[in-house]
């Protein structure tokens, strides 16, 4: 079952998918939350489980790319996020890529 952050991330890219900022609306596994922005580019979110002494804690990486037009990846941010604080980076980072496609 997919986290509660991650279930967060979801609902941002399916708000901005219902309000047509985003080209197809999000998909959300166990671990991964990901969306088609546009034909070139898409922005995944995946929770990574980094060992502790006792257990695990998540971590979360977000990959905002694309394609160049010659079938290569290109990055245009990555944030990864340990702390809540960080996680608020990650959704503020998606709303404003839909805020520039709206625009």
């Amino acid at each position: 079952m997919a986290t509660e952050f991650l279930q967060k991330v979801q609902s941002v890219m399916q708000a901005n998918s219902l309000m047509g900022r985003f080209m197809h609306d999000p998909i959300l596994t166990e671990n991964v939350a990901s969306v088609d922005v546009f034909d070139d580019q898409y922005i995944v979110v995946t929770e990574i489980q980094v060992p502790q002494e006792v257990g695990y804690v998540s971590h979360y990486l977000m990959v905002d790319g694309g394609f160049d037009g010659h079938g290569l990846d290109v990055c245009y941010k990555i944030i990864h996020a340990h702390e809540e604080e960080h996680q608020q980076i990650i959704l503020d980072h998606i709303i404003s890529v839909a805020e520039e496609r709206a625009a």
